[in-house]
């Protein structure tokens, strides 16, 4: 298992990247980046993908007391924030249908009794 720590850029999104604060920050301090990535830096998100990120839009690492194993990047409810949001998106899709549905089954029994 590993610490976790949540990345923020410059332009708003957030990371979850599979090391400690000080570990990333040694890492984006360092003006060469790898040979084949210049000022760039690889990192492994919490969900197993790499993520390439430069340190001139980094604009906080923050340590989280949460831990990842192998098993947790296979979670699909932490695979991204986007996900999460679209999941909720559908579970409000879906009660707006069925209070749709409901009204109209609520309209329809008026309409039959209102004679």
């Amino acid at each position: 298992m590993s610490k976790m720590s949540k990345v923020s850029m410059t332009n708003g999104e957030l990371f979850m990247i599979q090391l400690e604060p000080e570990e990333i920050h040694q890492m984006l301090k360092e003006s060469s980046g790898s040979s084949q990535h210049p000022y760039f830096h690889e990192f492994h998100l919490k969900t197993g993908e790499k993520v390439y990120l430069q340190a001139a839009h980094v604009v906080s690492i923050e340590g989280t007391r949460e831990t990842t194993s192998l098993t947790d990047s296979l979670d699909e409810e932490h695979i991204s924030d986007k996900g999460m949001d679209t999941a909720e998106e559908n579970k409000d899709q879906e009660r707006k249908d069925n209070n749709l549905d409901a009204a109209k089954s609520f309209k329809k029994d008026l309409d039959g009794n209102m004679e």
